[in-house]
């Protein structure tokens, strides 16, 4: 989770680096819920000096993460959860996989080309 900071009318400042408002809508998103993130106005706050601001646009929080550390985040935790007994990936709300019958996933055998 990255925090924003220093907004001004256009851009914030995420992990350093300023950033425009346009490039966190379009590849950031809230690191609570997952929501888009929007522009807002807020008047008399002075975390905003400009009183414009970027937040999530469902829970209104200032945490983004980046798309793809989310998507890198989902994939890991699907791999996770695979890994785990049946009993616990159901305790924890997930249905377990169904579990291959063969042992083999995929061949390292080196396949014929005919030209």
């Amino acid at each position: 989770m990255t925090k924003a900071t220093n907004f001004t009318r256009y851009t914030c400042e995420i992990k350093g680096k300023e950033r425009s408002y346009e490039t966190i809508k379009r590849e950031w998103r809230c690191a609570d819920c997952d929501g888009r993130l929007g522009e807002k106005w807020t008047d008399g706050d002075g975390r905003y000096p400009e009183n414009w601001h970027i937040e999530c646009l469902v829970c209104g929080g200032l945490d983004f993460v980046h798309e793809r550390q989310l998507a890198r985040q989902k994939a890991e935790a699907v791999e996770v959860i695979k890994g785990l007994p049946p009993e616990l990936a159901q305790q924890l709300g997930y249905e377990p996989l169904p579990r291959r019958e063969s042992g083999v996933i995929f061949s390292l055998a080196q396949t014929s080309v005919e030209i």
